[in-house]
């Protein structure tokens, strides 16, 4: 909340995926490994087999080639299976054959033989379209609509999706999916339902389906698939209101219900300490969390907690109980020359038992196809119990730049550092990789999260809200299921637009993909805050401390709900409680100084922020709220004195209006504070949605002018 007492909003993202599971119910550790495979699978070499003939799952690269990774089996007497999951011998239904693959409409995959073809969403829809429509000409038009929905998306995404195939289906003469210049695409192949045989082969292709056939086929799928989806977001939107407290209360571990809540660590180093290794290991396990923060029925504590929590405890089972869940999966990293190995294992918090645990060694430049694999792994062993939702959100892929994806996660990185140097470095490297992969969504969604910031903190927040909006905007065209950008979004329509019901939608929608965004949950509170309705914004709050309890933020911004809400003494015992996560949180200190003021207690107020003065090296938003404290102590001399250096401060460094209306106000310089107020709206200081609801502006609300500028911030006035 700007550089205010809202200061420092430190957006506790549920991002990091790739591990796709679910963890529902974790079968018995036999169980959960019987479907303990190799490596990464090539689409086109033969497999080798054991001297048992057991598949080893791993190809045999031609002429003599060294593999690009290999899975260290197991040692004897560890307990583990030998043998592969189950294979793609499964009959399944709305299976297309065409050529040497078989596209699986149900299971959203794309197999060459025994081998899955990784797609990204939208490439995958791009073929599946020219499948269903084999040997007629899709417009581009068509496959724009059909595919984004009517966003807007430049021709360069479509091209992107075509290249991509190409490559995938090894159709670098364009025989296969041919160009129709300034028209659109036609795939030439004969196409028919693929029959499941023994050994996971399948039959010939069948004729080809009429093109008048495949056209309406092609079109109805697609248009199902809108319809579905629009269909269980508004369940789950109805289902979210209609619960309540009760269902978000069951989500945390120990409580009725069958969620499972699990933590995914940074991956450790095994090495000497390097800042690079450091950033590696937040990458990946920001990636696993990204994907599993989406599965239903699974809780995970974002990227920002899981950080806090590591650097002080090094033990993953007692990460896993100051973060209140019931699964951690941790991962080391080890440096072979060019080569790496990386383990990984899930293990209960409750016993300390190990569900699993896989090994790898590869080539570092195969490191994120290996990330999927780990998310394959712990997918697996609970394939049984998971939805054809969760199973899409396995076979995502983000990007196919290596490139494109480190930079992206050096991005995330710097962005959670949050000082204003590390959110510019951040947006260079988000920067970067969408110039290297432009339909790659999450730098985009990186974007958004790091302009959102800037705007509670730099010198221009209305430039920086819309940048924030603009890249939402970017990255919900390329993904739309993204939740993370859907929260930003909202946030920034709610301080920039004003406009309160987007800004709950786009919340609501973030909340229905990834029921456990702490961020989505922490907004909607303030959202309600913002607008007096105490007893939701209370709610929302506790929801939103419930999903990432060691969060400094979810911690304070409920003690500002109960501010707000005018229950100090509540709001007391909350403060003590942020402080005791770190006792030199800033904002901690102001807020609790806060509330003492508006008790009366005075010297305690004066003496709380004059601690938090010194912690922030004299932060103007501080000094501010010392001021107003100081005048309410009868030591107006005092407050004026603070006054005269922040307006001296505002010649040649960012002193926001809002600031100053807080030292007017406790001053009973009414119309002065009315004018500042109005001025830290037009710049869109975000602390100044708050104006209707803020204790120290009660005695504003006698100025004729405060009505018009409660109209302009779209919020009803106080009664």
């Amino acid at each position: 909340m700007g550089s205010g007492p809202m200061a420092l909003l430190t957006r506790s993202r549920s991002h990091v995926g790739a591990v796709a599971t679910r963890l529902l119910a974790l079968p018995d550790s036999s169980a959960a490994n019987e479907h303990v495979s190799g490596g990464w699978l090539s689409t086109t070499a033969p497999r080798r087999t054991l001297a048992d003939g057991t598949p080893m799952n791993q190809p045999v690269p031609p002429s003599g080639e060294p593999l690009p990774w290999v899975l260290i089996r197991p040692e004897p007497g560890s307990g583990r299976g030998e043998g592969g999951g189950p294979g793609p011998a499964q009959t399944h239904e709305r299976r297309l054959a065409f050529g040497d693959f078989v596209l699986d409409r149900e299971r959203k995959e794309l197999r060459r033989g025994s081998s899955v073809v990784v797609l990204r969403p939208q490439t995958f829809d791009v073929l599946e379209l020219l499948v269903c429509n084999a040997n007629r000409l899709v417009t581009k038009e068509e496959l724009l609509r059909e595919v984004w929905h009517g966003a807007h998306v430049t021709g360069d995404s479509l091209v992107q999706c075509v290249r991509e195939l190409r490559q995938a289906l090894g159709d670098s003469a364009q025989e296969l999916i041919r160009t129709l210049p300034r028209r659109g695409y036609l795939l030439s192949a004969d196409v028919g339902p693929a029959v499941a045989q023994q050994g996971g082969g399948s039959s010939p292709p069948a004729p080809a389906l009429p093109a008048a056939q495949a056209s309406v086929a092609g079109g109805a799928v697609v248009r199902r698939r809108v319809r579905r989806r629009a269909f269980i977001v508004a369940a789950l939107v109805v289902l979210l209101g209609a619960a309540g407290s009760a269902a978000w209360l069951a989500r945390q571990p120990g409580a009725r219900g069958d969620l499972t809540a699990l933590a995914v660590l940074p991956f450790v180093s095994l090495g000497p300490a390097s800042e690079s290794d450091e950033v590696l290991g937040v990458g990946m396990a920001d990636a696993l969390i990204l994907r599993l923060s989406g599965i239903s029925r699974l809780v995970v504590r974002p990227t920002s907690a899981v950080i806090g929590v590591r650097a002080k405890v090094m033990n993953g089972q007692e990460v896993g109980r100051k973060l209140e869940v019931a699964y951690v999966l941790e991962g080391r990293l080890q440096r072979l020359g060019q080569r790496m190995r990386v383990t990984a294992q899930l293990v209960s918090v409750s016993d300390g038992s190990t569900r699993w645990e896989d090994r790898f060694e590869i080539e570092e430049t195969d490191l994120f196809r290996m990330q999927d694999e780990i998310a394959e792994r712990a997918a697996r062993s609970l394939l049984q119990r998971l939805s054809p939702g969760d199973r899409k959100l396995l076979a995502r892929r983000d990007t196919i730049s290596a490139e494109a994806r480190t930079a992206y996660e050096t991005g995330r990185y710097l962005w959670a550092r949050r000082p204003q140097s590390a959110l510019r470095a951040s947006i260079a490297q988000f920067e970067r990789a969408i110039a290297l992969d432009p339909s790659y969504a999450l730098p985009h969604a990186g974007e958004a999260d790091a302009f959102n910031l800037l705007g509670e903190h730099a010198a221009d927040p209305r430039a920086s809200f819309q940048r924030a909006r603009e890249a939402a905007q970017r990255a919900l065209a390329l993904d739309e299921n993204l939740a993370d950008a859907h929260a930003a979004l909202a946030f920034a329509r709610a301080h920039l637009d004003h406009d309160w019901a987007a800004a709950d939608e786009g919340y609501r929608r973030a909340l229905a993909l990834a029921p456990g965004e702490a961020s989505a949950m922490e907004w909607l509170a303030q959202a309600y805050a913002a607008h007096g309705r105490f007893p939701e914004a209370i709610d929302w709050a506790r929801r939103a401390r419930a999903a990432d309890p060691v969060s400094l933020m979810t911690n304070l911004d409920l003690a500002r709900s109960l501010y707000f809400a005018r229950q100090y003494d509540e709001a007391i015992a909350q403060l003590r409680t942020t402080l005791e996560l770190d006792p030199s949180f800033v904002p901690a200190h102001v807020e609790l100084g806060r509330v003492y003021r508006q008790k009366g207690m005075a010297e305690e107020a004066v003496a709380e922020l004059t601690r938090a003065l010194a912690l922030s090296e004299r932060s103007a938003d501080v000094m501010a709220e010392l001021a107003s404290a100081r005048a309410a102590a009868g030591d107006r001399t005092g407050a004026r004195e603070l006054l005269g250096n922040m307006q001296s401060r505002a010649h040649c460094d960012y002193v926001s209006p809002y600031h100053l209306a807080v030292v007017h106000a406790a001053l009973g310089e009414t119309e002065q504070a009315v004018r500042h107020l109005e001025e830290a709206n037009e710049e869109r200081f975000s602390s100044t949605v708050f104006a209707n609801v803020e204790p120290d502006f009660d005695r504003l609300r006698a100025s004729p002018r405060f009505p018009d500028l409660v109209r302009r911030l779209g919020l009803a006035a106080q009664k």
